[in-house]
């Protein structure tokens, strides 16, 4: 099972050392994630790609919100706040 820092690492590495699949990234997100990790992403999650350049530095800041451990089980498919998607491990090996 991958954390959600573990899945955005690897999206960051891969859109790093390959410029189609940033680009893939950048004009579709949801698409994209979904065919790399292999799951379908619940609809009421947001998926954004920010791309830094010499004149735009993104900061991602957590939520303010507190979702209960039901809400947090909800929103990342069952799998809880920091591991999603543990059906798909291998994608990411």
């Amino acid at each position: 099972m991958k954390t959600a820092d573990e899945i955005r690492k690897h999206l960051v590495e891969k859109a790093d050392g390959d410029v189609s699949f940033r680009d893939d990234l950048v004009k579709d997100p949801r698409g994209t994630f979904e065919k790399e990790i292999g799951v379908e992403i619940p609809e009421n999650v947001s998926i954004h790609v920010h791309q830094e350049n010499d004149t735009d530095f993104h900061i991602v800041l957590p939520s303010e919100d507190k979702l209960s451990e039901q809400q947090l089980e909800e929103m990342y498919g069952g799998y809880g706040n920091t591991r999603m998607w543990s059906n798909n491990d291998h994608v990411m090996s």
